[in-house]
């Protein structure tokens, strides 16, 4: 019997660089990364406001989200729109 890979799927409302993100997720990440099945991988989604494809594209260049991508975190971006 072959093992499914458990991957970890973050939802935010909020922007990359909020401070919510910073003060509370991303701790909780580094904590899930300490404790997560082998192999698996962990997705952050947030909702970037005020910015278009430039400030997203800046954004997966920044040190914190390559910091990230190097623990094997994938920083997912999605524009916010009101609902």
């Amino acid at each position: 019997m072959t093992k499914k890979r458990k991957n970890i799927l973050i939802l935010t409302y909020w922007s990359f660089h909020d401070a919510l993100i910073q003060a509370y997720t991303l701790p909780y990440v580094e904590y899930i990364l300490e404790n997560q099945p082998e192999g698996a991988e962990l997705f952050l989604v947030t909702l970037e406001k005020n910015t278009g494809t430039a400030s997203i594209k800046s954004l997966m260049g920044s040190p914190k989200v390559r910091k990230l991508k190097e623990k094997n975190v994938h920083v997912l971006p999605f524009r916010y729109f009101p609902f």
